[in-house]
């Protein structure tokens, strides 16, 4: 034997790992094993890498760590001389959970992945060695189960190797939480199968960690698997029929659970041990047991009845000694009776169960809770929040938190990352947010050249260029050019093709024009030289909607009462009143203050852009789970966060979203995406967001619609005799505007409310339920606005270049005018109403199912009368064009 071998021969006889083996069977290793040197600062393997060698420090030390997406190292161990490195890959045949570098000079010998099998089937008790010394690392380190390997795209992998499990307590002194710990310390000492139910988000892991840190287990593995996304062997493709995933999912929970002998599958060809022999002698917690395949929940059952099982592919019986505790969000009992749940597997795990109160159970333990997780987010982000506003907890205590503590952690997560203050806000409390639902959506950055507009930096300046310029001629025109209405294309510009161009934009595009219109564009060019940088204030952020309400009523009224369309120099000087507006509001507050709370088109925009047949929105999984940064928020270096104090997170409604593209350039992980979709069909979605909205949010929002209505009747009733007979009566041209504008929005109001009383027969507020109706009701008024400005699209635009000959004195551009006829007008516009009446249907009868939910039925008849009235009543007024 020369004396390399001989080095190796007596460290692996050294080493209490292969001290027990016979004398001819360590030659053998070490025959085979191959001495390494790593210099300080080497990488032996890095994590991700596939597990083809066993390692054995003989000298010098080194360091195992993991570094997360987000490029922060965590240290999990520091190994030396006679330890074990790369066993649990060999294994389980994953990749490398961590990396290893050598942090001084070393030598270590290793063992292929040939020669470790060959070893572990001629000495079958090196399996269970090597699994106690997983077991130890589980116990000195307390790890939970973390994200798995990059093949398995992103799936979880559950070897307890990877990050430290916070600690295990219940925040709260609620009676509920009381009783729930009462319960928890009896099941903890009986050693026997335990259910633990509960909702969603209702901390299934933390009471079964709970359970295990109680019992006398409490020294071995806890190893937590979630069955819901246990990776399956070979990835799926979306051709595969059903019964062939299932099979497939079948054998991959198999797999994970029990394990299988190698050469088995042709495509896992190493032999893998599963989680009931890794937790030997430990705690085994299987989450959403109710995602197990049928065939699994009864091989389970038989385990647990007899305490043996056979890898897939062996004839070998193994006995395992587990604890095994049970998670499920459903009625499992239900489910064995629809025969979707193992009756047997139902029984022995039922047998002692323990139940977990929703959060809206125990609201006197929120306070606590949002202390709880304050504290904890201040030290991951090294911020010093202290708490939360009256109005904040305010907003929390008035929310049901379907998502439970889980739902609130993500919440108050959120709003400390992105605060900038002491004290969370309103403002930084996103609630309500549900991931999107069905498959009614189109993602448009499919188109890789689309989303690379988005990503530009020269979006959206070049287009904002090009509005400011259009917004310069219109009031250089408007100020200078000839003020005889027939002569001046200011007009034009402004009230046939401006106005009627917003209006239908808010169709195709949301509220793209917002990102990149002249107003705004200017406020806050000067807002990047000079700034004061003050925040939105409170009564600002809570009754903005309502200033929104009064500029755009005011503009109405001025339009009636000054017969602004006809008067190019009013229009002017109305278009640089909102700009002084717009930049002194851009001077004192920060971000578009202005676009957000006071704009007075800001609100119909809002309003408007809900019936989109495009959404701009965040992908929930990846923002929740992935994202620490909320650079979409709070910006980057290079690009400033959302203008609308809006984040792709935070968006379930196209109210707020200007598409100015900066969440997309923000976000590394490109979460963001604009979707096609049928129109409005936010607005029948089954959101908590309405709910949890602010009632003087829900409320002004509401408004809008009766307020809209009113003022396209009072504006298509000035056309009509009996307002010459009214104007007259009044003796004054500037109030009988404002009496009618008044007047009518009063009396959608009136029928609105009225008919939410009628149509929503649910116990509550009555201003509730009209805020629910007005809302269904935005299609039908949208249809009502874009057919009213269609009008004078058709009819006025098409005299552009006449009047831009008689403009500049050149009569040969009389000719090239054109116009609709008011008859093809009429027709266009029956069309556009009956569409915005087929939508209101749909919609209002989904919007107020969601209302009532499912408590009771609702008289159908109520939305479809007021449908057909508000229809019958714009094709009356529209007729008077035509």
């Amino acid at each position: 034997m020369n004396n390399s071998l001989h080095t190796k021969f007596n460290f692996l006889l050294s080493t209490p790992i292969f001290s027990s083996l016979p004398s001819e069977e360590l030659k053998k290793i070490a025959l085979v094993a191959e001495e390494q040197a790593l210099a300080a600062g080497e990488t032996l393997f890095k994590q991700g890498d596939v597990g083809n060698s066993l390692y054995i420090i003989m000298s010098g030390q080194v360091k195992v760590f993991r570094t997360s997406d987000d490029g922060i190292e965590t240290v999990l161990a520091h190994q030396g001389p006679g330890c074990s490195i790369g066993e649990m890959a060999l294994l389980t045949g994953d990749l490398r959970s961590a990396s290893v570098q050598a942090t001084e000079d070393s030598t270590m010998i290793a063992i292929g992945k040939q020669d470790f099998e060959r070893l572990l089937a001629d000495n079958p008790y090196l399996a269970q060695v090597f699994i106690k010394i997983i077991a130890e690392y589980v116990r000195k380190a307390d790890l939970r189960i973390e994200q798995g390997t990059s093949q398995e795209l992103a799936l979880r992998e559950f070897l307890s190797q990877q990050r430290q499990r916070p600690e295990a307590k219940l925040i709260g002194k609620s009676r509920n939480i009381v009783a729930l710990n009462r319960v928890i310390e009896e099941v903890a000492a009986v050693d026997n199968p335990t259910l633990i139910v509960g909702e969603v988000g209702t901390e299934h892991s933390m009471v079964a960690q709970l359970i295990h840190e109680k019992s006398h287990r409490k020294e071995q593995a806890l190893l937590i698997v979630d069955c819901a996304t246990i990776p399956t062997l070979i990835p799926s493709s979306q051709s595969q029929e059903s019964e062939e995933k299932s099979f497939l999912m079948e054998i991959s929970q198999d797999s994970a659970i029990f394990g299988h002998e190698s050469s088995v599958f042709s495509f896992a060809k190493s032999r893998r041990i599963g989680y009931l022999e890794v937790a030997h002698s430990g705690t085994l917690v299987l989450e959403n047991v109710d995602k197990l395949q049928r065939s699994l929940q009864a091989k389970l059952a038989a385990y647990l009845r007899d305490g043996n099982f056979y890898r897939w592919g062996g004839s070998d019986m193994i006995r395992a000694d587990v604890r095994m505790l049970a998670t499920s969000s459903i009625d499992l009992a239900q489910a064995v009776e629809q025969g979707r749940f193992d009756k047997d597997l139902y029984e022995q795990l039922s047998g002692q169960s323990v139940s977990i109160p929703p959060l809206r159970g125990r609201k006197k333990d929120l306070s606590a809770l949002v202390g709880h997780f304050i504290l904890k987010y201040n030290q991951e982000s090294q911020k010093e929040v202290k708490g939360v506003t009256p109005e904040a907890m305010n907003l929390i205590m008035s929310y049901d938190w379907p998502g439970n503590v889980e739902e609130l952690e993500s919440v108050i997560r959120r709003g400390v990352h992105i605060s900038e203050d002491e004290m969370l806000t309103p403002q930084e409390i996103f609630i309500g947010l549900q991931p999107l639902e069905g498959e009614k959506r189109f993602n448009l950055f499919r188109f890789e050249r689309f989303q690379q507009i988005f990503e530009s930096q020269l979006f959206p300046r070049l287009l904002q260029i090009g509005t400011v310029v259009f917004f310069g001629l219109v009031l250089l025109l408007g100020l200078l050019g000839p003020q005889n209405p027939t002569s001046n294309i200011a007009l034009i510009l402004t009230w046939a093709i401006w106005w009627p161009v917003l209006v239908l934009s808010f169709l195709f595009a949301a509220r793209f024009w917002c990102g990149i219109c002249p107003i705004a564009a200017i406020a806050e060019w000067i807002n990047h030289l000079c700034n004061l940088g003050f925040k939105a204030p409170s009564f600002l952020r809570k009754y903005g909607i309502y200033f929104n309400l009064a500029g755009f009523a005011l503009i109405i009224w001025e339009e009636q009462a000054t017969e602004m369309n006809a008067q190019p120099r009013a229009t002017s000087f109305l278009l640089l009143g909102i700009l002084t507006a717009a930049i002194v509001t851009g001077l004192l507050f920060e971000r578009r203050a202005w676009c957000r709370y006071l704009c007075p088109l800001g609100g119909m925009a809002s309003t408007f852009a809900t019936t989109s047949i495009i959404e701009f929105r965040g992908n929930l999984d990846v923002c929740n789970n992935e994202c620490s940064t909320h650079a979409c928020f709070v910006g980057t270096d290079t690009v400033k966060g959302c203008p609308m104090y809006q984040g792709a997170f935070s968006l379930q409604s196209n109210e707020y979203c200007i598409l100015c593209g900066n969440c997309i350039k923000n976000c590394e992980k490109q979460s963001p995406r604009i979707n096609l979709r049928p129109p409005a069909i936010e607005l029948a979605a089954k959101t908590e967001q309405l709910r949890a909205k602010a009632f003087s949010s829900r409320l002004g929002l509401a408004l809008f619609v009766p307020l809209l209505i009113g003022s396209l009747f009072a504006r298509e009733f000035k056309e009509m005799a009996i307002y010459e007979r009214i104007e007259q009566i009044l003796d004054t041209d500037a109030l009988t505007p404002l009496v009618t504008l008044v007047v009518f929005s009063l009396m959608m109001f009136g029928v609105l409310w009225a008919g939410g009383i009628a149509a929503i027969r649910r116990p509550g507020q009555s201003i509730d339920r009209f805020c629910w109706l007005a809302l269904a009701f935005i299609p039908l008024t949208f249809a009502g606005e874009l057919a009213h400005q269609l009008a004078r699209l058709l009819l006025w635009a098409g005299q552009l270049i006449p009047t831009l000959g008689r403009q500049i004195d050149f009569d040969h551009l009389q000719r090239f005018g054109i116009q609709a006829t008011p008859a093809m007008v009429y027709l266009l516009q029956i069309m556009i109403i009956l569409f915005g009446a087929i939508i209101t249907l749909i919609v209002g009868k989904q919007t107020i199912a969601n209302y009532i939910n499912g408590q009771r039925t609702f008289p159908l008849w109520v939305l479809r009368m007021l449908v057909l009235v508000l229809s019958i009543t714009y094709l009356i007024l529209f007729s008077q064009g035509a």
